[in-house]
């Protein structure tokens, strides 16, 4: 009697499944992998909840990761991101040893699709330069192009504002990474609306996103 053909426990006769990826460790140190297998964790059925859909903990943007110990042969931490052959990020959310030692298992969600992040926006910093005559002028220089993320009118309850920069919330915009921003930024969708950044909360959770409350900035 044949046994199943498994190929997630038969790794290497997958040549034709494999695919290189990069493993980003929180430290920022990356790691080139040539033999990486994916397996969609996902299987179209389940209930929606708000943008997501929600099967046995996994969400629509998850998939299974297999590497080999022999390319990584220290367990990736959780929050340890996965990027593609397509330059798509996935965060690791989980990670199993399993095969007798030969692979780690790694559950990891695309938090673009996951949480809905459906519009492209530019991060720009303000710079002060003199103007021909001496004169100070203001100058907008991009610090991060085309970052997915979601923007959504203002919905934070009363008792939750617990200074006065929540009264002058308009917008809170939610990115899949935390960055360093402050009073300088502003936040510039593809139509060229402008968001003067008031406020960040860092996600708190490993597979949580950004929120960055913001002002929409008015013309000129």
């Amino acid at each position: 009697m044949s046994m199943a053909f498994d190929p997630a426990n038969d790794f290497e006769t997958v040549v034709d499944q494999l695919e290189p990826v990069m493993l980003t460790w929180p430290d920022a140190t990356v790691t080139s992998i040539e033999r990486a297998l994916r397996r969609t964790g996902f299987t179209g059925e389940g209930r929606a909840v708000g943008r997501r859909v929600v099967e046995a903990g996994v969400i629509q943007g998850d998939v299974i990761w297999h590497l080999p110990a022999s390319e990584v042969p220290c367990q990736p931490p959780l929050g340890s991101v996965i990027t593609d052959s397509q330059d798509v990020a996935w965060t690791v959310l989980m990670v199993e040893h399993q095969a007798a030692g030969r692979r780690w298992r790694c559950h990891a969600r695309n938090l673009t699709i996951a949480h809905g992040l459906d519009r492209l926006i530019q991060v720009q910093v303000m710079r002060s330069k003199k103007g021909p005559h001496g004169e100070s002028k203001r100058d907008w220089q991009t610090s991060y192009s085309r970052l997915a993320a979601r923007i959504q009118p203002e919905s934070v309850q009363p008792e939750v504002r617990n200074d006065a920069l929540g009264a002058e919330v308009s917008h809170i915009v939610y990115l899949a990474e935390d960055l360093e921003l402050g009073p300088r930024h502003r936040i510039v969708d593809l139509a060229g609306t402008s968001y003067v950044v008031l406020k960040t909360i860092r996600s708190e959770r490993i597979g949580e996103l950004m929120q960055v409350w913001v002002r929409e900035q008015a013309e000129g």
